[in-house]
């Protein structure tokens, strides 16, 4: 022990070659007892290959030792021999005081190769086992939050949190409040967060998920503080502007929204999300010459960006430039870009130019695409009638009334045509 405790020292004070050269000759000259604080010793260093040597000669020589068995199966499942490891913790029966190790590592590995129903089966034997035990209750609850059942995670979590254990508090308390955030109880999450006691200072996500609680609560002020603190940790995370600037438009101040969008794409050039957003409200409030210029700079980095080429689109029908519209839309077909997306646009546009047999093979096309869109097809019935059409019109009425029974247009175009 003193000899271990002295090597701990040499590794404390930085002298690592020294203290593995001592560790080595030990290992050596020592009883089987000092080899197992040894073969932990090389195992917390990462030296797995001497962590494996040391436990298996263990093993050989104490096959009852079923602590033995839980470190050697460990190092087994990093070097990939799942086998091995399945076949040590196997052997732990029922009556060891190692079977709920056993029961939490093997539940560890089936949730690692995707058999969660093993894996919840093993962590509840282990909870049957032991409902007093917080690691194990802390391992179902983290199970239940990995596989999005958040409720059962929560309460397991609220089990776990009674316990003074190597979990902190506080960390319990982000995670049920992470929980609660998605299951939509905002105000429970929002109590959790503001519970946590230790320094926040430098957790980026404390301050984006409590953002987002006052966000979910509308109190939008708050939730501009919060999310700016997490900023001010990681300015590299797009969702945080985009959050920011949903808040100051739900604050009715645009000129913000846009500033903190604009300061998201310096430090973020090529994120389309920040993009998209900032073209988005630069339409949405008239300010068409800026939305260009953004789109013109997206299309820079990708010109058959899909979302971009339909905000332009949307600008131009805006303006009511229709043959912009169809130079656009053409031009990608030309060079080969069968986009469906699109169909529908071409087909208003030569609609609105009263080029009416364009617009019909256009309408023809998108039909294949949007048979479920309400909208077009309440568009596409009302060509057809203007065009003569009225038993395929009447044809796309019927689809549409089941989409929204409750359109009353629908309705008297339905007894218009049927007249």
């Amino acid at each position: 022990m003193k000899e271990i405790n002295k090597i701990l020292t040499m590794i404390e004070d930085g002298n690592i070659e020294e203290a593995l050269r001592e560790l080595n000759i030990l290992e050596k000259n020592s009883t089987d007892d000092i080899k197992y604080e040894i073969g932990d010793l090389y195992y917390s260093l990462g030296l797995i290959t001497d962590a494996k040597r040391v436990f298996e000669y263990l093993h050989d020589i104490y096959e009852e030792e079923t602590s033995i068995n839980i470190i050697l199966s460990e190092i087994y499942f990093e070097e990939g021999f799942d086998e091995e490891a399945l076949n040590l913790l196997l052997e732990i029966d029922k009556g060891s005081e190692d079977y709920i190790a056993s029961l939490l590592i093997l539940a560890d590995y089936y949730q690692s190769i995707g058999i969660d129903e093993v894996a919840e089966q093993k962590l509840l034997e282990a909870y049957e086992l032991a409902k007093d035990e917080p690691v194990v209750i802390y391992s179902v609850a983290e199970f239940y939050n990995y596989t999005g059942d958040f409720n059962l995670a929560i309460d397991f979590y609220n089990k776990a949190i009674k316990f003074d254990f190597e979990v902190s508090k506080d960390k319990l308390l982000k995670k049920l409040a992470y929980c609660y955030l998605y299951i939509g109880e905002t105000n429970l999450a929002k109590e959790s967060y503001e519970l946590v006691k230790a320094s926040t200072e430098k957790d980026e996500k404390y301050w984006f998920h409590l953002g987002i609680c006052f966000y979910e609560l509308d109190r939008f002020e708050n939730a501009i503080t919060n999310f700016r603190s997490s900023l001010e940790i990681n300015n590299n995370d797009p969702q945080v502007y985009i959050y920011i600037s949903q808040c100051y438009l739900a604050l009715n101040d645009v000129t913000s929204a846009i500033d903190i969008l604009q300061n998201g794409l310096i430090n973020i050039p090529d994120n389309e999300g920040i993009r998209a957003n900032l073209v988005k409200v630069f339409i949405n409030n008239n300010f068409i010459k800026e939305a260009k210029k953004e789109i013109l700079k997206w299309l820079e980095f990708d010109e058959d960006h899909l979302e971009a080429l339909s905000l332009l689109i949307r600008i131009y029908e805006l303006e009511e430039d229709y043959e912009k519209i169809i130079e656009l839309i053409e031009n990608k077909l030309e060079q080969g870009n069968e986009i469906q997306d699109f169909y529908w646009s071409a087909a208003h546009a030569f609609n609105k130019l009263e080029m009416f047999e364009k617009a019909l093979n256009y309408y023809d096309k998108a039909y294949n695409f949007l048979q479920d869109e309400f909208e077009f097809l309440k568009e596409f019935s009302m060509f057809l009638i203007e065009e003569g059409q009225r038993s395929k019109a009447y044809e796309m009425l019927k689809k549409a009334k089941v989409l929204d029974p409750s359109d009353y247009e629908i309705d008297q175009l339905l007894q218009d045509i049927e007249l």
